[in-house]
């Protein structure tokens, strides 16, 4: 063999190893495309509850107490009948209904919503809407009274602060924490259990951002649509008992706020 048919065959050999690798990258590409179609394909056939629990697995692991976490919703009377019709339309494992607001409003549904989720062995919380400018003892046995005994298998009761609460002219944010304190400390010793305070990233951080509060768990409203929520400081090492992830879940073209519990 003379010195170019070496050559020649030379670089065919190196041809072919170039084209080799060449159809094996191309064979690997189009293997790691099909299967995130694959999982694509998944999530859009899914039910909205099953994203929704896709989504949450992606929530920092300090925030996690266990493998699993709960999806549920939170209602008032606004919401009509969805309780009564969440087993024939989703599998939502809790809900957390309005019981009290102020001193001495009870929510039109609220007798029959907790008596509804008792019956079907839902897994359920009640919540009090607060209101700054009224009493925070009497508000705290208003709503004590109204909710009566709970469960070990409920949730803690729940107070709800936010903008709505605050009258429009003056705030002694001094007075805000103080009170605030009094209502959960009652509601503690009546019920022999911590309640967990609702609010948002933004009222939380400008109104009680104080590490009193850090000691009772966090159902955190912030909406996001990150794979992970933005934890006010307060409870930046403790994390969020429950993450409020959206106000728009629909459940048979009802809207309600969608929350994952890590239990």
């Amino acid at each position: 063999m003379n010195t170019f048919s070496k050559t020649m065959l030379g670089l065919m050999m190196i041809s072919l190893v170039i084209i080799t690798i060449i159809m094996y990258n191309i064979l690997e590409t189009s293997r790691e495309n099909k299967k995130l179609y694959n999982k694509l394909d998944l999530l859009l056939s899914s039910p909205a509850h099953h994203i929704a629990a896709a989504v949450s697995q992606t929530v920092p692991e300090k925030n996690i107490q266990s493998e699993s976490t709960l999806r549920g919703i939170d209602v008032s009377h606004w919401n009509g009948n969805i309780t009564e019709d969440l087993p024939k339309k989703d599998q939502l494992n809790f809900v957390i209904c309005k019981s009290t607001q102020g001193e001495h409003e009870v929510d039109p549904d609220f007798r029959k919503n907790w008596k509804f989720l008792e019956e079907k062995n839902i897994k359920k919380g009640a919540y009090h809407f607060y209101v700054y400018s009224q009493n925070p003892i009497q508000q705290a046995i208003h709503f004590s009274n109204t909710v009566g005994e709970i469960k070990h298998s409920d949730f803690p009761l729940i107070i709800d602060i936010e903008e709505g609460s605050l009258p429009r002219k003056y705030i002694d944010q001094h007075q805000l924490k103080a009170d605030l304190l009094k209502f959960l400390e009652y509601i503690e010793r009546k019920t022999n259990r911590t309640p967990v305070i609702y609010s948002d990233y933004a009222f939380i951080n400008r109104y009680i951002d104080d590490d009193a509060f850090s000691k009772y768990p966090l159902w955190l409203a912030e909406y996001s649509h990150a794979s992970k929520p933005a934890v006010p400081k307060v409870w930046k090492n403790k994390g969020c008992m429950i993450w409020q992830k959206t106000d728009r879940y629909d459940i048979s073209s009802t809207e309600v706020d969608f929350d994952v519990y890590y239990k």
